[in-house]
Order: C-alpha cells, then structure tokens, then sequence
C-alpha cells in the first residue's frame, strides 16, 4: 500500500509540475553534477536576473519529489498525510492561479538512484544543461555496480539531450577521468 500511494503522490506531483511548466513558458536550464548545484544556479541566476525574468527554485528540492514541489512552490508533506493533503491541495490552486511567465527556471537535478535522471528528464524538458563534476559522494545506491563513479557519470549524463550535449560529455568524462574513472560518453 505504501509503494502504491507514494507512485500515485509521484504521477500526480509529476503531471502537475510538467503542466506548471508549460505555463511558466521559460527556457529551462537544468544543472546537474555531484558537487556545487546549488552554488551553480544562484550564480546564474545572478547573472540572468540583471536582465531576465528568473525563476529560482528552493534550494535542495531537486530529487523525484522535490523537483516537482520546488516547481509548484510548495513544501514536502514529509510524512504526514494531512500535511500531504495540504500540499496536493497547494500544487492544484498553483495549477488554477499561478499564471506568471519567466523567461529563465533554473532547476537543480538530483541523482541519488539509476534511473532518477530519466525520471525528471520525463516530464523536464531543460533547453540549456550544465554538468558540473562527478565525485563520490551519494553513492549508496550504486554501490553495487562495479565501478560507481562510472554509474554515476552515466546515470547523469542520460538522455539529457540539449545544445552542446557533447562538449558537456566530454568535461564531465574529464571529471571522472582526474578520480581515476574512464567512461565511455558513446551510450
């Protein structure tokens, strides 16, 4: 039943924040990378906020819930159901009020497990990617492969096909390969 409820709290959180988006009309930038996420974005949205309307979201929401609730501008329900009762209820009059257009949303995008980046890159759509570094830090999940940072730099570059895609691949090759990390950017 848990598993049930929270892939129902994720199809809902998913839909409205791909919808919230799409009303937003904003190219997004999407940054990405072990280390330094969050000093990355409030970098540029320094820079772009001098001349562009930017939306920049809660600091840290940026997993398979959080990135969602950052985009409706609303708070985990943690684990509680009335405060989940209350958070759905603020992701919907977000749907019905919030009309507001941006020219820029600077998201932070987390992975903490195989196929995270997939997931967001499912109803996340960035115009502009920046990948920052692969170090090892969140690794418990892919701690059974058997080479982990050559998971994580994988699992990170996925399918995340915007401008500049293979300059992007190469810098973050060039992380891994200073950790001792060879990967192949080719899948």
């Amino acid at each position: 039943m848990k598993n049930l409820t929270k892939r129902l709290l994720l199809l809902i959180l998913k839909t409205c924040a791909h919808i919230q988006l799409i009303k937003y009309r904003a190219k997004i930038v999407g940054v990405t990378g072990s280390v330094g996420k969050t000093s990355t974005t409030r970098a540029c949205f320094l820079i772009l906020n001098s001349k562009y309307k930017v939306l920049h979201l809660k600091e840290g929401y940026n997993s398979e819930i959080g990135l969602p609730l950052a985009i409706l501008k609303q708070k985990s329900g943690f684990s509680s159901p009335p405060a989940w009762t209350r958070t759905l209820f603020g992701c919907f009059m977000t749907l019905l009020f919030c009309w507001e257009s941006y020219d820029y949303i600077l998201l932070e995008m987390g992975v903490d497990k195989p196929g995270d980046m997939r997931y967001l890159l499912s109803f996340i759509k960035p115009s502009i990617g920046i990948f920052l570094n692969v170090a090892p830090v969140h690794t418990e999940a892919f701690a059974k492969q058997s080479h982990p940072l050559e998971a994580i730099a994988k699992e990170k570059m996925s399918d995340f096909n915007t401008p500049g895609l293979e300059q992007a691949k190469k810098i973050v090759a060039g992380s891994a390969r200073s950790m001792g990390v060879e990967i192949d950017t080719n899948g």
